[in-house]
């Protein structure tokens, strides 16, 4: 093959694969700018996270008891 239409179809395939990348980046901002445009309406509809349990926690006292003795076990056995 001639190198100068080896050229021209590099340079072809190299436009080609560029555009595409353009492309997809600004389909990927204009995404994210509709996602910003969302955001503002966020607070009609809550997340179920923000949501206060209803029972209480557990206390640290009991699970730092158990913590210590499993330390104080494992170092034991470690010896």
């Amino acid at each position: 093959m001639d190198q100068a239409l080896l050229l021209r179809e590099g340079l072809i395939l190299l436009a080609v694969g560029m555009l595409i990348v353009y492309a997809f980046l600004l389909v990927m901002i204009g995404v994210m700018s509709l996602s910003q445009f969302f955001e503002r309406f966020s607070y009609l509809l809550p997340d179920a996270d923000l949501v206060k349990p209803t029972r209480p926690l557990p206390t640290a006292h009991a699970t730092d008891d158990a913590v210590r003795i499993a330390v104080a076990i494992a170092t034991a056995r470690r010896r």
